[in-house]
């Protein structure tokens, strides 16, 4: 289960990368401002750069740990979803802020429930 749950988390993020960075470049939902592009950008980047240097099965560089890796994603998703309010853009288009976002934070806490929270209760079943 944690070797699933490893890979999907990757892949989702992978998934969402090229999505965001396509996205970014070849939108055009109307007059977008420079910031609704450049944000959507930076998180496609940030998330490729996050996943190559994660402890996950998918991982390049193997330098940081799982459970920071997913912070970094919520965080990233607290962000998107930020952002069109941050820079002033959400009267031009801010849902796929927001949607990429709660996708983000959602996979945060499942994840991070499941993947943790199984640990914790295996320890404190094995401790008794």
């Amino acid at each position: 289960m944690k070797h699933r749950l490893r890979i999907f988390t990757g892949v989702l993020n992978l998934v969402l990368a090229i999505f965001l960075l396509t996205f970014s470049l070849t939108s055009s939902v109307g007059n977008e401002s420079l910031m609704f592009r450049l944000t959507l950008c930076a998180a496609g980047f940030f998330l490729i750069f996050i996943s190559a240097i994660s402890n996950h099965e998918l991982g390049i560089f193997k330098t940081i740990r799982y459970k920071n890796y997913l912070m970094a994603g919520g965080t990233l998703g607290l962000f998107l979803m930020l952002s069109p309010f941050f820079f002033d853009f959400y009267d031009q288009a801010y849902r796929t802020h927001v949607i990429i976002g709660l996708i983000q934070i959602l996979t945060f806490f499942t994840v991070y429930r499941i993947h943790f929270a199984r640990k914790r209760n295996y320890l404190h079943v094995q401790a008794r």
